[in-house]
């Protein structure tokens, strides 16, 4: 890289803090959903779109900040900028960008990304990272550090940002099962599915609708969950427990951000008590994200390396692993072999299998 670009790379990482706050700013304004709806043939200048703001507010302001908004957008390919002479005078116009379509309220396909903006932005999240260096130095988790207290102890007595957080969760698992259900193929020829930590069941629930064939899914849970939950399907049978004791058998058992909370030995617990629940053709499907064993620099690195200081930050007792470091875990319970045959929004499906 030459000496002029590595400047500019630098002023870049200098500012970073700026673009995921003119992203939220830009999500709570609704500035996505106002270009979504005016379409790609329609694009909208500054002072259009504060017409529209205008009119939700009752008042009425200048398009100059606004337009600053739109142009750094626009510079990171959010957005698009050309310009329009169909009112007189040159204009600056804006239309939504492909990647744009992730931070929508109502993105085709369901779900949207625009939550999860929210909550890396909300400032119980960002105070963690002012504990960042004190943690390094001398241990602790930042968010604990930050707060007082656990990241669940907080969730269970902070309404506010339980929203904030349960909603981020949902928007994001509707995107990327909406990528599994429709692009993995793991689950073909499965007949009965586990789903090991549930919840409230609505990922067993799209993974069926998709489907149809398995025609038995157990949603697997703590009984103070399970109880607190209706299964909404005749082939969805909610079953209470304990994963470190027994799961339920099947075919196939799924596990979705379970393992990646807990340390090798409570994972190898985990999956010994797959493997006794499961047939000699029998597999399981778990999401998470996969360490690449050497940080490059590649989009998905960048996403994986931030995603797990995020995790991290707040997680006591569990890591992020590489293939290499489930193919440990997999053979310590039994298994014997590994595939990671999907990944997409930097998590990965990682089979494991009883027989090769």
């Amino acid at each position: 890289m030459e000496e002029e670009n590595l400047s500019l790379y630098a002023m870049i990482l200098s500012s970073s803090s700026v673009l995921p706050m003119i992203l939220k700013t830009a999500i709570d304004l609704g500035l996505f959903d106002i270009l979504s709806e005016s379409g790609p043939s329609s694009p909208l200048s500054a002072s259009q779109i504060m017409s529209l703001l205008s009119t939700q507010t009752q008042t009425h302001h200048d398009s100059t900040l606004l337009n600053r908004i739109l142009r750094c957008l626009a510079s990171y390919s959010i957005l698009t900028c050309s310009v329009s002479t169909d009112q007189g005078a040159p204009r600056e116009v804006y239309r939504l960008a492909p990647v744009a379509k992730y931070f929508t309220k109502n993105r085709d396909g369901g779900g949207s990304l625009a939550p999860l903006v929210n909550l890396f932005q909300d400032k119980v999240v960002t105070d963690i990272w002012y504990d960042l260096k004190d943690s390094v130095l001398e241990g602790g988790l930042p968010f604990n550090k930050a707060h007082g207290s656990s990241a669940a102890e907080l969730v269970g007595r902070d309404s506010r940002f339980r929203e904030v957080f349960q909603s981020s969760m949902k928007g994001f698992n509707e995107v990327f099962m909406e990528e599994v259900v429709n692009k993995y193929k793991g689950f073909d020829g499965v007949n009965s599915l586990v789903d090991v930590g549930g919840g409230d069941g609505s990922i067993l629930r799209k993974i069926i609708s998709k489907h149809p064939h398995i025609l038995k899914a157990i949603n697997f849970d703590l009984s103070s969950v399970i109880k607190n939950t209706s299964s909404a399907s005749p082939s969805i049978e909610n079953v209470a427990g304990d994963m470190f004791t027994s799961i339920p058998k099947g075919e196939a058992i799924f596990m979705k951000w379970m393992l990646h909370s807990w340390d090798d030995e409570q994972c190898v617990k985990i999956l010994s008590n797959c493997y006794q629940s499961l047939p000699s053709t029998g597999k399981v499907i778990v999401i998470d994200m996969v360490i690449p064993d050497f940080p490059g620099g590649t989009l998905l690195d960048r996403s994986l390396f931030q995603f797990e200081m995020f995790m991290m930050s707040m997680n006591p007792s569990g890591k992020e692993r590489t293939k290499k470091e489930f193919e440990v875990l997999a053979r310590l319970a039994g298994f014997s072999s590994v595939q990671v045959p999907f990944t997409s929004l930097c998590f990965s499906v990682v089979e494991f299998y009883k027989t090769l």
